[in-house]
């Protein structure tokens, strides 16, 4: 089934183990958003630690996409990522990020 709405997650790239921080898989995600586009998410990145390293967003969105990461992230002036549609994208983020995500024209 096709994705109407953008899926944002939130968490860990690899195991929770301080050794295995190194994986390129998504690991433990601790929570998830969707929305209409354009869309901000209400929930921020998580803190760092030792045992899971740095948190990432994971995305997906149904349509070509772009995306900023930032406290308060801007699509239109601030550093901004082309996602296109249907690719799973990860971004590490700094813990108390926000993704903001408005449709590419």
């Amino acid at each position: 089934m096709a994705r109407t709405l953008p899926l944002v997650t939130a968490g860990y790239v690899g195991a929770y183990t301080a050794r295995s921080k190194t994986l390129s898989l998504p690991g433990r995600a601790v929570w998830s958003e969707e929305g209409a586009l354009p869309f901000t998410t209400t929930q921020v990145a998580p803190a760092s630690s030792d045992g899971a390293g740095d948190p990432v967003f994971t995305v997906v969105f149904p349509a070509d996409t772009i995306v900023s990461i930032g406290p308060t992230p801007n699509t239109s002036t601030g550093p901004r990522y082309l996602c296109l549609a249907g690719v799973e994208r990860t971004f590490y983020a700094q813990p108390g990020d926000k993704l903001a995500a408005v449709a590419s024209v």
